[in-house]
């Protein structure tokens, strides 16, 4: 996959955990991401996390049990 693609579901993984309150499940990405792989997905979220820790960000990305 590009990098373009990829920038668009990053963003896309972005919003959608701005706008929940609770956590996100994986399955809900999947859903909303429609056509996206797994893998995809996965480095989407890797490539999104790595975006906040090199610059420090405030915020972090961290994966729990439920979501």
């Amino acid at each position: 996959m590009d990098q373009t693609s990829l920038d668009h579901i990053k963003g896309v993984v972005e919003a959608i955990l701005f706008v929940n309150e609770k956590p996100v499940m994986f399955e809900q990405l999947k859903d909303v991401l429609e056509g996206v792989g797994n893998e995809d997905i996965r480095v989407a979220i890797a490539q999104l996390k790595q975006d906040y820790e090199q610059r420090n960000s405030g915020m972090s990305l961290i994966e729990i049990a439920e979501g």
